[in-house]
């Protein structure tokens, strides 16, 4: 991924705002993320052990691939999958209205209840 000075000024700007360690604790924070981007992880043996429902979600131009976030939604136990469309991997930034929304959703109905389940077992 490629980070531009004009996204940089941004995510400086947004972790200034939320911050409790205060917008010079920012290069620190950015070391991680730069980091974590380098390693490799593999920690899909792991998902079969979540016992809670989990909302994946991502957008239709994300830097996660839709196909990614299908399989990690398959492979939790009760995992969903919420594609927002016209958004990045920003989507909460970009579309909050709809984010929030699919994410109060499911805080509030986390029980799938498709009628005609293709890919997942049927409720109940």
């Amino acid at each position: 991924m490629s980070v531009g000075d004009d996204d940089m000024a941004m995510f400086e700007a947004l972790y200034a705002d939320a911050s409790p360690d205060g917008p010079d604790h920012f290069p620190v924070v950015w070391d991680k993320v730069k980091a974590m981007w380098l390693e490799p992880f593999d920690w899909s043996d792991d998902l079969a052990r979540i016992r809670c429902p989990v909302l994946v979600t991502l957008g239709d131009d994300d830097m996660i691939t839709i196909d990614h976030g299908a399989e990690l939604a398959s492979r939790v136990p009760d995992g969903q999958l919420a594609v927002l469309p016209g958004t990045s991997h920003l989507a909460p930034m970009e579309k909050p209205d709809l984010y929030n929304r699919l994410v109060l959703d499911f805080v509030t109905n986390p029980a799938v209840e498709t009628f005609l389940p293709q890919r997942r077992r049927p409720a109940g």
